[in-house]
């Protein structure tokens, strides 16, 4: 129930006072089979609690509409695009 290296936190760790999340990706097996670039990307995407939360944000003032949400990835793919390229450049590889 603790995170640590969270910046501008009072703390190092800091006292959460829950359980974090834990999100995974999940696949049928079947597909992963079939879809190596797929089981790839899953493999290797990642995303910080800090986008995951400024995305959160942005839903709870209102932007939840799925031309946002489209935006709102839109905007991190081109905010973060080297690291996007990358992985899709493993995610190729992987299909071959």
């Amino acid at each position: 129930m603790t995170l640590s290296g969270v910046e501008g936190a009072a703390t190092d760790p800091v006292k959460l006072g829950f359980i974090t999340a834990d999100i995974r990706i999940v696949a049928n097996k079947n597909f992963l089979k079939k879809n190596p670039a797929a089981k790839k990307s899953f493999e290797i995407f990642t995303l910080s609690v800090d986008d995951i939360s400024a995305q959160n944000a942005k839903m709870n003032e209102g932007e939840k509409s799925e031309s946002h949400i489209n935006r709102h990835a839109e905007e991190w793919i081109a905010n973060n695009q080297e690291t996007w390229n990358k992985w899709l450049d493993k995610a190729r590889a992987a299909a071959k």
